[in-house]
């Protein structure tokens, strides 16, 4: 048994919750001796088991704001059935645009800011979001181990982006 915050506090990298929670803008509130205070999810991430959380402190709450005429996808590839994952991608698209992360490539989730800009103009056919991650992969620089190579990683990067993206789309017209 665990919690959503003992797991975001762990901050693995091959952790699904990390990029969800960068693009779905939550925030951490964190309680010390010092006080309370609120950390982005963008900031709250920091390293390889490292968070924003400092000693003495602890993560008493993760806010999500509300949206309204979004939708959110995630994909990934992971290893077994319900494994660890090798790469995942996380997205949510509004009228607006797209927010994308990308995970298990760096120590921390990823945003995907190119393949946001191309998809500003909220242009979300399949052929524009397939076209909006090419070059994604390239832009990464993740790590090679038993699990994969950095080559097969970038690979995964992009094609997770295109599918985590087409399903937000598919629930916000659902």
């Amino acid at each position: 048994r665990g919690t959503v915050g003992g797991n975001v506090c762990v901050s693995d990298p091959t952790n699904h919750l990390p990029p969800l929670l960068v693009v779905l803008d939550a925030s951490f509130t964190i309680r010390g001796s010092g006080g309370e205070r609120v950390v982005p999810a963008d900031e709250f991430f920091v390293g390889v088991y490292m968070t924003a959380v400092g000693e003495g402190e602890l993560l008493t709450k993760i806010s999500v704001p509300p949206a309204s005429d979004t939708g959110d996808g995630f994909s990934g590839v992971t290893i077994g059935k319900h494994g660890t994952y090798v790469v995942d991608a996380a997205a949510t698209v509004s009228g607006e645009g797209a927010r994308i992360a990308i995970g298990c490539v760096a120590a921390t989730p990823v945003r995907a800011t190119e393949m946001e800009e191309r998809l500003a103009g909220g242009d979300f056919s399949e052929d524009a979001v397939r076209e909006a991650a090419k070059g994604l992969g390239a832009s990464l620089d993740p790590p090679s181990d038993v699990h994969g190579s950095a080559d097969y990683r970038r690979s995964l990067a992009e094609t997770s982006a295109v599918r985590a993206v087409l399903q937000a789309v598919e629930w916000r017209q659902s």
